[in-house]
């Protein structure tokens, strides 16, 4: 077991997760509604639907400035946060009304406030299964005769580089995970666990190990014991959900 700090050492941690940043929300628009999501512009009347108030609702996703309130208020109230954990599903829950683009934008707009409310702590994200268009749908990287997913995770790299460093970069960009050592102590092994994601069907052609994720942790766990660090790993999802 490697040593710790001492036995009454205490990190703090800011763990976000499932954002599902609706960047519609529209105030007044039907609250109840017959979608998988509601609160946005142009939807039909529906019967004893109360109006969208302003800082969100139950049937909706979240509101953009409730996002910026809420990290401003955690940042002022607990400015001695050590690291972020951002463990995926970024944006809403409007898949009919997605693509590439838009997923990519809520993205933007989400590393966008967090580099505006922590500049100076690491900030160590996951990708979740919202993140792709489609919703769910991953191949594996490494194939040439399949779909790419490089507009994501070249994506992701680029808009958490204010904190990725230039190997964590690279290999979020190859595949959607890395490695970071947030202390000498501790390691952060961030995977993409939407290659063991049930409903992603492209692991029907290429289930064996995508992208050689599994062979990579491997390698990374054995780093880790030979230095004597922790290890807290870190995904969206467990393995075959």
């Amino acid at each position: 077991t490697p040593p710790w700090d001492s036995v009454m050492h205490k990190t703090k941690v800011l763990h976000l997760s499932d954002l599902h940043v609706q960047l519609n929300y529209s105030v007044g628009s039907p609250s109840v509604c017959h979608y998988p999501l509601c609160c946005t512009p142009g939807l039909p009347l529906h019967p004893h639907s109360p109006p969208a108030r302003y800082w969100g609702e139950y049937a909706c996703d979240l509101p953009p400035w409730t996002l910026e309130a809420t990290l401003s208020n955690i940042a002022q109230t607990h400015p001695d946060i050590e690291y972020v954990l951002l463990t995926g599903d970024l944006p809403a829950h409007d898949v009919w009304l997605q693509s590439e683009d838009s997923n990519l934008h809520v993205i933007q707009v989400v590393a966008a406030a967090l580099r505006k409310h922590f500049p100076n702590v690491p900030v160590l994200p996951a990708i979740g299964n919202h993140e792709s268009f489609p919703v769910n749908m991953f191949p594996d990287p490494t194939l040439s005769d399949e779909e790419s997913s490089s507009w994501l995770y070249s994506s992701m790299a680029k808009y958490f580089s204010h904190w990725l460093p230039e190997e964590q970069k690279k290999t979020m960009a190859k595949a959607g995970y890395f490695s970071y050592k947030v202390k000498p102590s501790l390691t952060i092994i961030s995977l993409n666990s939407n290659f063991c994601n049930n409903l992603n069907l492209w692991l029907l052609p290429s289930p064996a190990d995508p992208a050689s994720h599994l062979a990579w942790l491997v390698e990374e766990l054995l780093v880790a014991e030979k230095s004597r660090s922790m290890v807290h790993i870190i995904s969206h999802i467990p393995p075959g959900t």
